[in-house]
């Protein structure tokens, strides 16, 4: 196994509401593509902090790789809205972004 993710799997261990290490993982799994993994760790996210905001472009873009693409679009949505909470243009834009990507597919 990979030692990074090793790594991160003990500091969730020590503390399952460690969102940073979790979305993390997250990645570490999409890197590896590990699509699956990384879809199930986005979701953790979410659950543990639904207002971690820079979960939702990487977990959309899981979601796209799926082929899950209804829900990739309500992911970045989703996002978009937290986005807008937090106002934050940089990140509502690239979630924007990524939804005209997602409907030139």
């Amino acid at each position: 196994m990979n030692s990074r993710i090793e790594q991160l799997l003990e500091f969730i261990a020590d503390d399952p509401k460690d969102v940073f290490s979790t979305y993390a993982l997250g990645l570490e799994y999409w890197n590896l593509n590990q699509l699956e993994e990384a879809k199930t760790t986005f979701l953790k996210v979410l659950e543990i902090d639904a207002n971690y905001l820079a979960v939702y472009y990487h977990f959309g873009k899981v979601l796209q790789a799926l082929g899950e693409l209804e829900a990739a679009h309500q992911c970045f949505i989703d996002g978009i809205e937290v986005a807008k909470s937090q106002n934050n243009t940089k990140t509502r834009a690239e979630l924007m972004t990524a939804i005209d990507e997602l409907e030139d597919l």
